[in-house]
């Protein structure tokens, strides 16, 4: 745990951890609780179960994991950001409704909201500082 991250969550629980056991472990009871967990997912990760996504004019495999576990779970998931409004930041929400969702279909809708509340607001996103080292999408392809 973060402890100077978990101050902010006026007594939620924070999740941050390298050891990936722990971290299935976690989210698993989380998750079977009916507890909200927030996965950050808009980066690329090497070895990403899911297939590329488009993001702009390049590619971006996010990690999985999380999703995955909540797939298996049966939880409903909801795509966020951060965003600038009027001087403070203002949590954006947007449900996902497919009730029996793919990996694919829902790293696919997350990527495509992602990308939607970037053209909205580029500097919402701090992925900027890495994007130029994301896999181009073919020109055959744009």
């Amino acid at each position: 745990m973060n402890a100077d991250s978990a101050i902010h969550f006026r007594g939620g629980r924070y999740i941050f951890t390298n050891d990936l056991r722990a971290l299935a472990r976690d989210v698993r009871t989380a998750l079977q609780e009916s507890s909200v967990v927030v996965c950050l997912a808009d980066f690329t990760q090497q070895g990403s179960k899911a297939p590329n996504q488009r993001l702009f004019d390049r590619y971006i495999s996010p990690p999985t994991g999380v999703i995955d576990l909540g797939i298996k779970l049966e939880t409903p998931f909801y795509f966020s950001v951060l965003a600038p409004e009027s001087g403070v930041l203002k949590l954006k929400l947007r449900k996902f409704d497919d009730f029996s969702p793919s990996l694919n279909a829902v790293v696919s809708a997350y990527v495509s909201y992602l990308q939607e509340c970037i053209l909205v607001c580029p500097s919402l996103w701090q992925g900027w500082e890495w994007f130029g080292a994301l896999p181009d999408v073919p020109e055959s392809l744009s």
